[in-house]
This record gives structure tokens, C-alpha cells and sequence, in this order.
């Protein structure tokens, strides 16, 4: 049927049974690939593209061309222009390693100084304030201003002791900001520094942080959180060695502590301690310690000696009164079983 279909032929002589393919030909004409005209034209031309979808097209050879054969590795090598490669250093690099020097050594000589002017400044000096015009503001401001001159950026510059100086800088800083950002420190801070010169690198400074440890130690002796205690007391030690109520109350913590129960050494080294403690410094709370140490190993006449000691020092001390009172207890059960005694 499509071979047949030119342009010239009529429907009925281009297939038998019309009727049979009438759903080809509705199909063809929708889509627009036939049409049908009344009669036949001779110069009209057959618009039958399928038809065209059906033919052969002749295949034109096609002649392709074979690139030239590449070039050997040493033809390559014999036509490139070698040249030669300048190793020496660009120019101006030299001018630029000497400035980097003298910005390093100008920031080391800045390092030390500012550590220098630090040492005997007390803690408001330390960030060039007035004790009379303190502000918690401008505390923090000046605090981050430091924080963020020597900060990070700095040591990662900095190697070696200049970066161990700024390491100092920042850890007296922190000394400073957290001593001055605490209420209770700074009221604490306040007194001593109306007593005392105190500044950074000073005695009196090692003094304030002397006191705030063994502070913090009495209290943990009292919630019984003896390695605590301990820890704190011996802070407090360090940095004032020479004071005997620090030393009493470290003896007093190593000779308590649970741990050490087992332990002679440990508890003949808590003793030790309370006894130099007193010839240090005679202290209410030594003389308690030490009363309470005789009465646990059955001396009874030397405790209560070590209480009436510590209570003529301060009356109001409740270790000393407590071990009073057990002394009464114990003299008394002590009569009542002697008198069971005698008349049974």
C-alpha cells in the first residue's frame, strides 16, 4: 500500500479492501503524513512522508582522513627551548625575613615588659583601676582587653620563653579578674589590702590566696570531704609555710581521713604536723586537734589539758567544748561501773 501511494494513483486502486484499512488511513490523515484529494494532479506533489520514512537512503562513502604519525619523545625533546630556572631567592624576600625579625623581637621586648610592670601592682593596678573607682563594667572590659592583647593570636606568633611569658601574663590576669569578680574575694581582698602592700609576685599576695584556701578547707573538714580538705590545706601550706593554723588543720585532715585509717605512718605524720603546728603558732583549733588525738589513745588527764588550752585561746571553740563534754561522759560511766562494782 505505501509503495503505491504517489500522488497520482487513486485510493481504490491503491488497495482492494478500503474498509480494512480504514483505521490506517483516519490514523494517517490525523496526523497529518496523507491527504486526499478529488482528482489526480501532474504537478502536484506527493506529500507522503512516510513514505520517505520507509526509503533507502543511499550512503555516501565518506572519505576519512588519517591524522599524521606523532612526533618521537626525542624529536619533542630536540625542538623544546630549555631554559634555565633562577633558584635564587626573589627579590625584596630578604627585606621581609628582616622585618619579621624585628616584629618578633619588638613583640618579645613588649612581653617582658608588660610582665615586668605587673610584678608589685596589686590586683586593681593590674588592669589600671582605682580601688575607689572600681566598677564591675570596667573591670570586664579591661580584662578582655588583656585577654584579647595576649591572646591565642599572640602565642601562636610567640615560641619557647616569650610564649611561657605571655602564659604567665594571662594566668596572673586570670588571678587578678577572679579575685575582683567575686564579691566574697573582694571584701576578703579589700581587708588584707588595707592591712598589707599586696601585689602580684609580692608575699602578700601569696598571703590572700593562702587564706582563701585554707578557707575552703575548714569547710570541707567540716561537710567531712577529707581529700578535699586535704588538697586545699596543703595549697594553703605552700604558700604560707610559716603559719600554724593552716599546718594544724592539714595535720588535723591526713590524721581524719578515712583512708588513712590503716595507715600508722599517715596518722603519726597528721600528729606531727598539729605539733609543729603549735610551736609555730598556738591556736585554739591546734590545741583541740591535739586534745582529741589524746583522748581517742585513752590520755584522758593530757586531753583535757589540750581542751581548757584551747578554750582560754577562744571560748566559743566547739571541738574543745565537745571533747570537754565527752571527758564528763566517760569520768562518769566510770563511777557508775566502779560503784556497781563495789556492792555487788
Amino acid at each position: 500500500f505505501l509503495h503505491k501511494v504517489d500522488g497520482q494513483t487513486r485510493l481504490k486502486d491503491c488497495c482492494e479492501e478500503v474498509d480494512a484499512l480504514r483505521p490506517l488511513l483516519q490514523t494517517l490523515l490525523a496526523l497529518g503524513m496523507l491527504s486526499l484529494e478529488p482528482e489526480t494532479g501532474s504537478n502536484a506533489e506527493p506529500q507522503t512522508p512516510i513514505r520517505q520514512l520507509f526509503n533507502a537512503l543511499e550512503e555516501e562513502d565518506q572519505e576519512i582522513g588519517i591524522p599524521e604519525s606523532l612526533e618521537s619523545f626525542d624529536d619533542l625533546v630536540d625542538e623544546a627551548d630549555l631554559e634555565e630556572v633562577d633558584l635564587a631567592a626573589p627579590a625584596g624576600e630578604g627585606e621581609a625575613s628582616s622585618a619579621t625579625t624585628d616584629y618578633d623581637l619588638a613583640v618579645g621586648k613588649k612581653v617582658r615588659q608588660t610582665l615586668a610592670d605587673m610584678q608589685g601592682k596589686n590586683y586593681y593596678e593590674v588592669f589600671g583601676l582605682k580601688q575607689g573607682e572600681f566598677s564591675f563594667d570596667k573591670l570586664k572590659e579591661k580584662y578582655f582587653a588583656l585577654t584579647h592583647e595576649f591572646g591565642p593570636e599572640l602565642l601562636m606568633q610567640l615560641s619557647g620563653e616569650e610564649a611561657g611569658l605571655v602564659e604567665e601574663i594571662l594566668s596572673l590576669v586570670s588571678t587578678a579578674y577572679n579575685t575582683l569578680s567575686d564579691v566574697v574575694k573582694k571584701e576578703r581582698y579589700d581587708e588584707l589590702l588595707g592591712a598589707d602592700t599586696v601585689g602580684l609576685g609580692e608575699k602578700g599576695d601569696d598571703k590572700f590566696q593562702a587564706q582563701v584556701q585554707s578557707q575552703s578547707g575548714k569547710v570541707f573538714i567540716e561537710m567531712e570531704e577529707w581529700d578535699n580538705a586535704i588538697k586545699a590545706l596543703q595549697d594553703a601550706v605552700n604558700f604560707d609555710p610559716e603559719n600554724g593554723d593552716y599546718l594544724s588543720h592539714l595535720g588535723w585532715a591526713i590524721y581524719k581521713n578515712p583512708a588513712n585509717i590503716r595507715s600508722q605512718a599517715m596518722r603519726d605524720k597528721g600528729k606531727q604536723m598539729i605539733n609543729r603546728a603549735l610551736t609555730k603558732e598556738r591556736t585554739a583549733p591546734g590545741h583541740a586537734f591535739k586534745g582529741w588525738i589524746n583522748f581517742e589513745a585513752g590520755q584522758d588527764n593530757l586531753a583535757e589539758v589540750e581542751f581548757n588550752k584551747a578554750l582560754k585561746l577562744d571560748a566559743r571553740n566547739s571541738l574543745a567544748r565537745s571533747g570537754l563534754r565527752n571527758l564528763r561522759e566517760k569520768k562518769e560511766q566510770e563511777k557508775k561501773g566502779l560503784f556497781r562494782k563495789m556492792f555487788r
